[in-house]
């Protein structure tokens, strides 16, 4: 049964959520500043958020509703709506404290200036194009970030001082765009679309009797066995570990098979569960236009094609018609969502001042960079094609229910590509680089969808709209100090160098190892890339229009945009399983059949993410060497 039938009210009703959770909150908030950024440094197997549904998240959730399971009709009783309130808040802030901000910031500010050398050349090529302000500069601070220091305290403050205002201040900015544009894309998507948001489901599933049964604890505990297995395995030989991942195109070295070499298929009870959701038109598009684009690939390598992301090959050939589909997928939804507010009434006219207020925080964005010395006219064609790309990944975790949401292609890609690397400029690429990297690198915790998450279960369950920006504001506060601070004090304790250098060397390098290859052999406008997004900007009109208006088309154009990416690489097969049971399930039970085993696979969730939490908690007290669990590898 549901953790708090009792106590449970029809979604809908208003209730002045969140009065009796203030200090669940700001504990919650406190803890994932604290625990988040230790796990990706020094755990680095066991991640709380790695995905769009955060496993820390999901154990703090856990641990609340078994509290007031415990106390209710005692000292705390808090209602469903309570509950549900403090998920949204913790939800939203779960991305702040890892990759969506911080795992980024601090390396990113410190790292060039570290790894700048007589060979590569980054004082002279791009350092020496940004102000003082803008990164961290001082050779002694960050030798001390990266290699460490006895005593915190007596490090350079000084030199981070102005850099971390800065990048603070701008990331607000940024967080405070993403909000508006949620509350400007709601009353589209979730009033008058009625999208299913699968992940909101999930989080809430608990508080549902129906969604709730003992067929939940049964998905629990079976990816708790198999996973706790394995990581038992690696420290006792003589246990069993059992493969979750099968690399099937390994052993494909002829020609011209080779060009599908890096393929896997992947087994997670999470994204099964996942696949078993969302609606069958959504899981079709994402393993189909999968399988669509790994045959076209076969073709075009077997025609001759070069199998590498250089200039005519096949991998830079998808990638721009991936970029081609996320830049029309866009233009359509914003031109509904434009749409939808016609009219004068009360509520419309509140849709259009978000909008507003939306464009208004994007110029305010943009203008910080240009105190650095960006160009405006960049800087505005760079935050364009950013958002196209982020409204996009939200609409494939708000309708798809994507767990984990990819581009495989950056922001500056349609720049240099469309108009060539010295007419955008080094100087504005070297700026550049720095919100990319911070903000837009890994799309996984991108926090549009979050917030469209939040607005949704608020308009399920009845929140204050000031109540919830008030704690959101208050927790964000917590959550992004708290989290600095932890990160500041472990890279300068412990030296950046030594704990997990995806964070603090592979990511924050990335972009001037890139810059350096192309001041080494510039280029101008890519006449190939072009050709191919234009060409893949049709495809993907084709099949959206196909969606719309043809009744025997029942695939979603969503998938066309992930099936290149790396993340689709590990889903595809369990979104692929998930819909094949759904599909049978149907066909010989129908819906009835189809609901009693929606708790067996909420469970199935669940039980992945709290076990990735369990086992992160474990390797982080016991210095555990496990395996890891999520996402799948």
């Amino acid at each position: 049964m549901g953790f708090l039938t009792l106590a449970e009210r029809a979604p809908g009703t208003k209730q002045e959520a969140g009065s009796r959770g203030v200090v669940p909150i700001v504990l919650g908030a406190l803890l994932l500043g604290l625990a988040t950024p230790y796990a990706d440094l020094v755990g680095q197997l066991h991640r709380p958020t790695t995905a769009h549904l955060s496993s820390g998240v999901f154990a703090l959730f856990a641990l609340l509703l078994g509290a007031s399971r415990l106390t209710h009709r005692r000292w705390w009783a808090p209602s469903p709506a309570d509950l549900v309130f403090t998920y949204a808040v913790w939800h939203i802030c779960a991305s702040i404290s890892s990759t969506g901000f911080v795992a980024y910031l601090l390396p990113m500010l410190a790292a060039p200036r570290y790894f700048s050398s007589p060979s590569n050349q980054w004082d002279q090529l791009f350092l020496n194009k940004i102000p003082t302000w803008f990164a961290v500069l001082d050779n002694s601070a960050v030798r001390d970030f990266y290699q460490g220091t006895p005593s915190v305290v007596q490090t350079n403050l000084f030199a981070w001082m102005l850099p971390l205002t800065f990048w603070l201040t701008i990331g607000t900015v940024y967080f405070g765009s993403c909000l508006f544009l949620a509350l400007f894309l709601e009353r589209k998507w979730i009033v008058d679309e009625k999208l299913t948001f699968p992940t909101v489901q999930v989080g809430t599933a608990p508080l549902r009797a129906r969604d709730w049964t003992s067929a939940s604890a049964v998905g629990i505990l079976i990816p708790f066995f198999f996973h706790s297995l394995n990581n038992l395995s690696a420290s006792f030989s003589f246990l069993p570990r059992i493969s979750m991942t099968y690399p099937w195109g390994a052993t494909l070295n002829e020609f011209p098979f080779d060009v599908w070499q890096g393929e896997t298929l992947t087994i997670s009870g999470a994204l099964t569960g996942i696949g078993y959701l969302i609606p069958a038109d959504v899981a079709v598009s994402f393993w189909g236009f999968y399988w669509m684009q790994l045959i076209s690939r076969l073709i075009l390598r077997w025609r001759g094609m070069a199998p590498g992301v250089g200039t005519g090959g096949v991998t830079t050939l998808q990638r721009a018609q991936e970029a081609g589909g996320f830049l029309v997928l866009a233009s359509l939804f914003f031109t509904t969502a434009l749409r939808s507010t016609a009219g004068n009434d009360r509520t419309r006219s509140a849709v259009q001042r978000t909008g507003w207020l939306f464009i208004l925080s994007i110029l305010i964005f943009v203008l910080l960079l240009t105190t650095a010395g960006l160009s405006f006219s960049w800087g505005l064609v760079l935050m364009m094609v950013w958002t196209a790309v982020h409204v996009v990944l939200t609409r494939i975790v708000s309708a798809g229910g994507v767990m984990r949401v990819e581009c495989s292609f950056m922001p500056w890609d349609i720049l240099v590509r469309t108009a060539g690397v010295e007419r955008v400029g080094w100087r504005n690429l070297a700026i550049i680089a720095f919100p990319q990297q911070i903000l837009m690198f890994d799309q996984v915790t991108v926090p549009l969808p979050y917030f469209m998450d939040g607005f949704k279960l608020r308009r399920q369950y009845g929140f204050s709209l000031h109540r919830f920006f008030t704690y959101l504001a208050t927790s964000y506060t917590i959550t992004l100090v708290t989290a600095i601070t932890v990160t500041f004090y472990l890279c300068h304790r412990m030296g950046a160098l030594t704990v997990n250098n995806w964070f603090t060397c592979h990511e924050p390098t990335w972009a001037f190892h890139k810059l350096s290859t192309w001041r080494a052999t510039p280029f101008g406008p890519d006449t190939f890339f072009l050709r191919h997004m234009v060409f893949g900007m049709l495809i993907a009109s084709l099949i959206s229009q196909a969606y719309r208006h043809l009744n025997w088309w029942s695939v979603s154009p969503l998938g066309f945009v992930m099936a290149t990416t790396g993340t689709m690489r590990s889903q595809w097969f369990p979104i692929f399983l998930g819909w094949l049971i759904r599909s049978l399930t149907l066909r010989l039970q129908g819906l009835r059949g189809y609901h009693s085993l929606r708790p067996f696979f909420f469970g199935l969730i669940w039980g992945e993410l709290l076990t990735n939490s369990l086992w992160m908690v474990i390797s982080l007290v016991f210095r555990w060497n496990g395996v890891p669990i999520f996402p799948p590898e």
